[in-house]
């Protein structure tokens, strides 16, 4: 179990400085995203697609 959770570790911590390094462009572009707020809808459905594009590159 610990072999398994020292596997994983490092790409949490990437996973994680990833998210906060896409927090920090989100709030870099703030001020547009209130001006325009429809451009906030498509969010999700990029960080979807990232990942879906993640999960099945091997």
């Amino acid at each position: 179990m610990r072999r398994r959770f020292w596997h994983r570790m490092p790409w949490l911590l990437l996973g994680l400085g990833g998210a906060l390094a896409a927090a920090d462009i989100v709030s870099y572009f703030g001020a547009r995203l209130e001006e325009k707020l429809l451009l906030a809808f498509f969010i999700p459905g990029i960080v979807y697609i990232a990942d879906a594009v993640g999960t099945q590159t091997y």
